[in-house]
């Protein structure tokens, strides 16, 4: 027989759940405030739990499980007014989602189908207003998700994971921050990205990776309004680390292919820049900036090369400092370390 239980309070509910192999579903739907509309569809599922619980007035949420022969769970919580949490799951055996929503005005969307077997999504927004949050989830076994966006005001926040593969790992967190944008994609296996954005004002970090064992992590925080960072992963076990710190209006690019490289890039400077370019293997190279109008390029090509720039000193927008370092052939070691006003400019090539 089928259990299926419903609560419903002022608010218009509704909860389907198809003929075919339903056995053991559950739909569990509780509403307190006006105007909140909440739907559960379950059609051929089997041992599926669907729960959601809303208390503020106007939320919305809708969940979907379908097409599957054992448990998938969607949990859905929302506290305060005016948002939406949207949750698909299919044919995606022992996945589970969840969207916690405290404040107004959120929207959260998870997505888990074609096959996304034990996989995890979590979207927390707490205390927020006017953040958006997404996780698309395909063809993504044992990979985990997770957005928490905490304590933000103004403009809204926007996150977005997308994985498909095996065993990938994806965090995005957005906390005391307005107008930032955050986006991991990963297709491949065994990838793992973080951005954590904290204090920092209408800042992008964006994590792209595809193939196998990469890991990626971006940091902006303390005050990095305005700063911008990208970090693209192809080949096999790459590892970028970018940190920005205090690093208002300032960039980093970091660019890695074949296998074995590995960027780490410390940016605390104002209105600078920095360029990591990585084609080869077992590449290394180390980027270090404070003070203010700095421009620090890497280009690294063949195998077991390496590379440091360290740059500390205050230029200005018509007297800016500048590193190059280009390496191209094998067992090459280059460093540069700027100091002092502007205006410096130095350049290495290796062949």
């Amino acid at each position: 027989m089928k259990f299926k239980q419903i609560y419903l309070a002022a608010a218009i509910s509704m909860a389907i759940s198809g003929a075919a192999f339903a056995e053991n579903s559950s739909a569990t739907v509780s509403q307190t405030g006006d105007g909140n509309g909440a739907t559960v569809s379950q059609l051929n599922v089997n041992d599926s739990i669907a729960n959601v619980s809303q208390t503020g007035t106007d939320n919305s949420s809708t969940v979907s499980q379908t097409n599957s022969l054992n448990q998938m769970t969607a949990v859905v919580n929302t506290v305060g007014t005016n948002n939406t949490a949207n949750i698909t799951q299919d044919d995606s055996w022992f996945s589970t989602s969840t969207v916690n929503q405290d404040g107004s005005d959120n929207t959260a969307n998870i997505t888990q189908i074609e096959i996304s077997d034990v996989t995890t999504a979590t979207v927390n927004q707490l205390g927020t207003s006017s953040d958006n949050a997404t996780i698309n989830q395909t063809t993504a076994i044992a990979s985990t998700a997770l957005i928490n966006q905490t304590n933000n005001f103004g403009p809204g926040n926007d996150a977005t994971i997308n994985q498909t593969g095996v065993s990938n790992d994806a965090s995005i967190t957005q906390n005391n921050t307005q107008g930032d944008v955050a986006t991991i994609d990963q297709l491949g296996n065994n990838l793992t990205a973080s951005i954590v954005q904290d204090d920092s004002w209408f800042s992008t970090a964006t994590v792209n990776q595809s193939g196998n064992d990469n890991s990626a992590s971006i940091d902006q925080v303390a005050v990095s309004d305005f700063t911008s960072a990208s970090v693209t992963q192809s080949g096999e076990f790459q590892l970028a680390d970018v940190d920005q710190t205090t690093a208002i209006g300032s960039s980093v690019v970091v660019t890695q292919a074949d296998s074995f490289n590995t960027a780490l890039v410390s940016q605390g400077a104002n209105q600078s820049t920095v360029s990591v370019d990585q084609i080869g293997t077992e590449q290394y190279a180390d980027v270090t900036q404070d003070g203010a109008f700095n421009d620090a390029l890497i280009s690294q090509s063949g195998s077991l090369n390496e590379a440091y720039i360290t740059q500390s000193g205050v230029g200005a927008s018509d007297a800016r400092n500048s590193a190059t370092i280009m390496q191209s052939g094998a067992d090459d070691f280059a460093s540069i370390t700027q100091a002092g006003g502007g205006g410096n400019s130095a350049l290495i090539t290796q062949n």
